[in-house]
């Protein structure tokens, strides 16, 4: 893998316009290598091409844009191939027959009116709507076919297993499922490897690199090592690409919170875990005392609640008013006591340092947020330009 860093490294400084410009920069140690922002990317977006591509031959792409900003990319037809053939790779570890299967694939694109759409051998389901008449129309497809596998977030397809299971439908048609782009509790795992009856499995990455780590059988996340290289900074994740040539990235901080160790697995992979996946470097907690904390904590947690009182918390979201006043969203599997209240309480006030304020509110069911897209845990109502 040193060897495959160094080649991108002075692939990079000959052909990429960016890094020729500033060579200096890096023509030096790897660790002393600068740290890569989305605002360079932004800003710079075409000196990040390579030379090497005719312009013909580029595809654009674009982030999520989940921290509000999303980005440019482009990638050619070889490498996107050869992207969706390390995932299957990884797919065919559990699934041996995967590729010749249909992949129903949650989406959450505007540019899809429908809330079900059949794009080549893809089927496309809206993770927007997810009310009972479009469950129902999910599971009509899901019926429908003979062998097919699931890939989405969790939050979504947990809905999806959630309706089938109170419907007493059963997906015999469904051999996989890939949970991607969210943190995923304990029991919204056990109820969708409960209904599919399936392997269930975890996957991170980004648009900017794809396919960053896959969980192995023991459900630890290894790290695609002749693919990326990852680094942990200050809590933070650093990604370089190692055979990503189009639009390479050295020292990129992608914006996820995470650890990285060197494997001990017992299924044999010998790339490196990354551990302690967090949400965006975007998602702090601001306390009264100057204090910064990772959201994370908010996750361990609910993770330390369920591990008290039998899983109970099914879905939660948190948002932050003001330094001190927080309000909890919660989806539970039985009734919300007293007592777990109490323990909610004395758990944020010992992850702040400080008295805590904490409403609860408790729901049927948490949606997607339309706007980004996404579901996200954490939400900061705090001033940001403090």
């Amino acid at each position: 893998m040193q060897s495959k860093l160094l080649n991108m490294i002075n692939y990079c400084i000959e052909n990429v316009p960016y890094y020729r410009n500033r060579k200096d920069a890096y023509a030096r140690d790897f660790d002393q290598l600068p740290l890569l922002e989305k605002a360079d990317v932004r800003q710079y977006n075409q000196d990040f091409i390579t030379n090497e591509v005719l312009p013909g031959q580029l595809i654009e792409e674009h982030t999520s844009g989940s921290t509000g900003k999303p980005l440019l990319l482009y990638k050619t037809k070889f490498e996107l191939l050869r992207q969706e053939a390390l995932l299957y790779k990884h797919r065919k570890k559990f699934v041996a027959s995967i590729d010749q299967m249909i992949p129903i694939k949650f989406f959450a694109a505007n540019f899809f009116s429908e809330i079900v759409c059949y794009n080549n051998k893809t089927i496309n389901i809206s993770c927007l709507n997810l009310e009972d008449a479009s469950l129902s129309e999910y599971c009509k497809v899901i019926l429908s076919l003979e062998n097919a596998w699931v890939a989405g977030p969790p939050s979504a397809i947990y809905k999806l297993a959630k309706f089938m299971s109170a419907k007493q439908i059963i997906p015999t048609s469904i051999k996989y499922i890939e949970l991607v782009g969210e943190l995923v509790i304990k029991n919204q795992r056990e109820l969708i490897e409960s209904v599919f009856g399936c392997p269930v499995r975890s996957y991170y990455g980004s648009r900017e690199f794809n396919c960053i780590a896959y969980e192995c059988a023991h459900g630890n996340l290894h790290i695609a090592n002749n693919h990326v290289f990852v680094e942990a900074q200050q809590g933070e994740l650093v990604i370089s690409a190692l055979d990503q040539y189009t639009m390479p990235f050295l020292r990129y901080r992608l914006g996820d919170n995470g650890s990285v160790h060197p494997s001990d697995c017992r299924c044999g992979d010998q790339g490196s875990m990354i551990t302690d996946l967090g949400g965006r470097t975007t998602d702090y907690i601001y306390t009264s005392k100057g204090r910064v904390i990772n959201d994370i904590g908010l996750y361990l947690i609910i993770l330390d609640m369920n591990a008290g009182f039998d899983n109970a918390i099914i879905q939660f979201q948190i948002v932050q008013y003001s330094y001190n006043k927080f309000l909890f969203r919660l989806v539970l599997a039985d009734t919300f006591n007293d007592q777990m209240r109490r323990l909610i309480i004395a758990k944020m006030d010992a992850l702040l340092g400080e008295p805590t304020e904490c409403a609860f509110e408790i729901l049927d069911d948490i949606v997607i947020d339309r706007a980004s897209k996404k579901f996200k845990y954490f939400i900061s109502e705090l001033d940001q330009n403090r």
